[in-house]
């Protein structure tokens, strides 16, 4: 800063800053090392820079344990939330990679950080608690700065560093029930109530209502994530098993310990569960990802799921949503035929039946045609009795009407064959010439007078007759010709 200077005293070997009217030493030989200290003196002050200086010196352990006891008393954090802080400030210390505050600076604490064989997402849990805790010994005027906020980088997650839970199915959360053992009275409750592993943790005997006419659970506020608390119904099969519980509980508590993230793996390996999937990882918040889609399932109520699982938001509803395999499958069985379906005799094209006979109707027999001898305008025979394309397409003409037959085999095998198969179409012809085969273009105007969509009145119902009729059919004649 502006104003601070340093000086060295006669018979001293240190260098003196001049702060707040007096000399105060910077403990330093050096002049440049000496005046950084004299303006961190001279920024935080004189008093809170000495007790800084002396913090630097304190145990670690102490200094810990003063601030999880500010956490519990003043911010009114919980013992899970104490216990989860406590072990991530005091894993370097056991380690130790540092002891006192004096060690913590940014090449050791980074150096700290890549030795955790954790994902990233761990990784930054670590730092964020460290900074915390630094920040609240400045706060508490015990340092003067937090030696690694914002100079150490936070590591980057990504969406594969964060495994998805993935539900569990009806066979598997029988293998599991039943192989479950002493936990079978906890899966059972997860599953079928959605709680949570933290409120099944404290949930009390006094909270369960077994007994009545439609028996409940009560989750308590502080017990809860939002700490609003809320009543849980519970199936007839769940309250049996409670009540028979009840009879053999030595705590006030309904489950004593919850079971761990190695003791998990062993049960769903036991009950033949697979742990990863392309759906996702199992685990304890599996069972709960369970019930939201059993719940959904059953009701086909989204915003019912939606107020049982105790979510805020929808969208957090539907990522507990998942589907099976089998699902998949029946769905895909009943899924409707997309492709025109041809009912009628006259599909003319080659291989095809094509309904031939006099005009009306008497004598119809089946014959294979080629696309040539079906296309030849200057014959009469074989004539389209009837195309129909469902849904919509080109509407079957009535018995009385006649049409030209090689204009509506155009039109029908355009529909029906496409883009690519229209030059070939047209050329077989004898009244059609393409000088190449994107652009086809009319040459003889006295057999065909005009393209269909300019056609208008008998003209255009003895060309082609289409329903809602928007050139679909002859977009290559009609649009890039003319």
């Amino acid at each position: 800063m502006a104003g601070v200077t340093v000086t060295k005293r006669p018979g001293r070997k240190h260098y003196y800053a001049r702060i707040d009217g007096r000399y105060v030493s910077t403990g330093h030989t050096d002049q440049r090392v000496a005046m950084q200290t004299a303006v961190r003196m001279q920024t935080v002050g004189v008093d809170a820079y000495r007790r800084g200086k002396r913090t630097l010196n304190e145990s670690l352990g102490e200094l810990i344990e003063s601030h999880l006891e500010h956490l519990a008393k003043r911010d009114g954090r919980g013992p899970e939330h104490i216990r989860k802080k406590r072990y991530q400030l005091t894993h370097p210390i056991e380690g130790r990679a540092f002891r006192t505050l004096k060690d913590i600076k940014k090449q050791t604490f980074e150096r700290w950080l890549d030795s955790l064989s954790c994902g990233p997402k761990t990784r930054n849990e670590y730092q964020t608690a460290w900074n915390v805790f630094l920040d609240w010994l400045v706060f508490e005027g015990r340092l003067d700065e937090n030696p690694i906020r914002g100079r150490i980088r936070r590591a980057r997650v990504t969406p594969e560093d964060c495994e998805g839970r993935r539900a569990l199915t009806l066979d598997e959360l029988s293998s599991l029930l039943s192989s479950a053992g002493p936990r079978e009275l906890l899966y059972l409750m997860a599953v079928t109530t959605g709680a949570r592993s933290n409120e099944l943790k404290q949930l009390h005997w006094s909270d369960v209502h077994e007994a009545v006419s439609g028996p409940y659970i009560v989750l308590r506020p502080k017990t809860t994530k939002n700490r609003k608390g809320r009543t849980q119904c519970i199936t007839i099969e769940l309250a049996e098993a409670l009540a028979d519980a009840r009879t053999k509980a030595k705590t006030t508590r309904v489950f004593r310990t919850m079971p761990s993230h190695h003791t998990m793996t062993k049960d769903f390996a036991a009950a033949g569960i697979a742990k990863r999937t392309d759906e996702g990882v199992a685990c304890f918040h599996s069972l709960r990802h369970t019930f939201t889609t059993i719940i959904a399932k059953q009701t086909k109520d989204v915003r019912l799921a939606q107020r049982m699982a105790d979510h805020a938001d929808i969208t957090t509803t539907q990522g507990y949503l998942h589907t099976e395999r089998t699902e998949h499958a029946a769905v895909m069985r009943e899924f409707p035929t997309l492709r025109a379906t041809r009912r009628a005799t006259g599909m003319v094209q080659t291989g095809l039946l094509v309904s031939t006979g006099d005009q009306s109707g008497r004598g119809e027999s089946h014959a294979q045609v080629s696309a040539t001898e079906a296309l030849r305008p200057d014959e009469s025979e074989p004539v389209v009795r009837s195309l129909v394309m469902e849904p919509g397409g080109i509407e079957p003409p009535s018995r009385d009407s006649q049409q030209d037959a090689s204009t509506s085999v155009v039109a029908g095998l355009i529909s029906t064959a496409g883009r690519a198969a229209t030059p070939f179409l047209w050329s077989s012809l004898g009244n059609i010439s393409l000088r190449n085969a994107e652009t086809p273009r009319w040459s003889q105007p006295d057999v065909i007078q005009s393209p269909p969509h300019r056609a208008s009145g008998e003209d255009r119902r003895s060309l082609i007759r289409l329903r809602g009729h928007n050139c679909a059919c002859c977009q290559l004649l009609c649009v890039r010709a003319f």
